[in-house]
């Protein structure tokens, strides 16, 4: 698969040799441009960028800086006396390791590694795999603490947690996608309609599957055993 990336501004040779080499199965092809369209993918200089929707002005992605926001919320939390729902949720805590079927902006992902889990990660959205398959290279994130693939989850021979966020409201909006990025990832990524089943077969995978829904959203599959709601979202547990 081929993947167009605008460059902006030119980073130094050894950071194109690193993309060119390590993109497992994709070949980028660089184009030099003065504007990035909205939903391209495009470096400038050492920043990765994903367009903007018009009128918009593009998005800088990074991991690192994502996982160390999430040090912070995460210490918050624990100093008051509890632990992160999506920690709860997943039943997982430092020196775990867990499936995020829909890697997506890597946000959920992030939180979990700043916690000390380690992340398989699995993107459909060639875009998304770029932008974050890159940002791990450039970055040093070491694949111990994250491993991502292009593509669908379709084994797990460790039976480990696996998260799925299939990225709809449902008609009911969540407050986690009010900003920028969100509104830029649902119009790059488009409906899912096959998340129900996706979701069921998922489900077949693992004993313990985790769904991230908006708070008032029904149910994605029936059956549910337990769910830990916030004003944002809500994670509901399939055993």
């Amino acid at each position: 698969m081929t993947i167009e990336v605008i460059v902006l501004k030119a980073p130094r040779p050894d950071l194109y040799d690193l993309l060119q080499q390590n993109m497992w199965g994709f070949e980028v092809n660089f184009r030099i441009s003065d504007a990035l369209k909205p939903l391209q993918v495009g470096i400038d200089g050492r920043d990765l960028l994903l367009g903007g929707l018009e009128g918009q002005k593009p998005i800088v992605y990074g991991l690192s800086q994502e996982i160390r926001k999430w040090r912070t919320a995460n210490a918050k939390t624990v100093k008051s006396g509890k632990k992160p729902a999506l920690f709860r949720a997943l039943g997982v805590g430092g020196g775990d390791r867990v499936i995020d079927a829909t890697f997506g902006l890597g946000r959920d992902s992030c939180q979990l590694i700043a916690g000390g889990v380690a992340i398989e990660a699995y993107e459909r959205v060639p875009e998304l795999y770029f932008l974050a398959r890159a940002s791990q290279l450039w970055e040093g994130i070491d694949e111990e603490q994250l491993k991502i693939h292009f593509g669908s989850v379709q084994t797990n021979p460790q039976n480990l947690p696996i998260y799925f966020d299939p990225m709809f409201s449902d008609g009911h909006d969540r407050k986690a996608k009010s900003g920028k990025g969100m509104q830029v990832f649902h119009q790059l990524v488009g409906g899912d309609e096959d998340a129900m089943n996706e979701a069921k077969r998922i489900k077949n995978l693992t004993n313990r599957m985790v769904v991230k829904r908006a708070p008032k959203a029904t149910q994605l599959l029936e059956g549910r055993n337990s769910e830990w709601t916030s004003k944002a979202v809500r994670f509901d547990l399939y055993l």
